[in-house]
């Protein structure tokens, strides 16, 4: 189905660049390019379990002038406490998702962002978010998945729009792009 092929598409992705492979081959002490690939093959569900897990909602961007725009790191991990210059967000860096005020954020259009947010941030998000969600093993199974949870009804202003871009450029390695310039 749909999830079975876009959530394991969405964490090769997020590995499969510069910035996550060089975050892959610091993590696992590998300096071979060769073994690093290897590596990418061995974990490249690593996100899955948790993605499934979380809050999903698709925004809309269609009533803002302003569209969405991608970069070479196509999946986006955004933690408000851990801003641009942060040691969680420094070289290879991003905040880690299991962390409880993460979001990940991937375009699907330049008008629709699919968002996930831990399930434990929506119910209490006054809580510590650099604290570990429950859960927060990353290779353990995933749960069952129920599409009509997806929330659909969210259009962002151009504001919003805006902000989500500025995370999206921060969290570029090297490269943006744009429909429009």
């Amino acid at each position: 189905d749909a999830f079975q092929a876009l959530v394991p598409y969405m964490s090769v992705q997020k590995l499969r660049t510069p910035k996550g492979l060089g975050w892959l081959r610091r993590s696992s002490g590998q300096l071979d390019a060769n073994n690093t690939l290897i590596l990418l093959q061995n974990f490249r569900n690593i996100f899955c379990t948790l993605w499934s897990e979380c809050v999903w909602q698709i925004a809309d961007a269609s009533n803002s002038n302003t569209k969405f725009i991608i970069s070479d790191q196509p999946v986006v991990v955004y933690n408000r406490e851990c801003f641009p210059g942060s040691k969680y967000c420094q070289g290879y860096n991003d905040p880690d998702i299991r962390q409880e005020a993460t979001h990940t954020y991937f375009p699907l259009s330049p008008d629709k962002l699919l968002i996930l947010t831990n399930l434990s941030w929506v119910r209490d998000p006054f809580q510590n978010p650099l604290k570990f969600r429950p859960n927060p093993d990353l290779m353990r199974p995933a749960k069952m998945f129920c599409f009509l949870d997806i929330h659909v009804d969210r259009f962002l202003s151009e504001e919003e729009v805006i902000q989500i871009n500025f995370i999206t450029k921060k969290r570029a390695y090297r490269y943006i792009a744009a429909a429009k310039e």
